[in-house]
């Protein structure tokens, strides 16, 4: 099931969604620009 946090650094904030427990596989940070939303990469996720 995928969680949904909020990451903050001062006055900067952004949504995450995160998907796995890690392990032994590498980190893979998906960005995605204005106007598309973490939604449009759930399947790669």
């Amino acid at each position: 099931m995928m969680k949904h946090t909020t990451l903050a650094n001062g006055d900067i904030s952004r949504g995450v969604a995160i998907e796995g427990e890690g392990g032994k596989r590498p980190l893979i940070l998906c960005v995605h620009g204005w106007p598309e939303l973490w939604y449009s990469g759930r399947h790669q996720m």
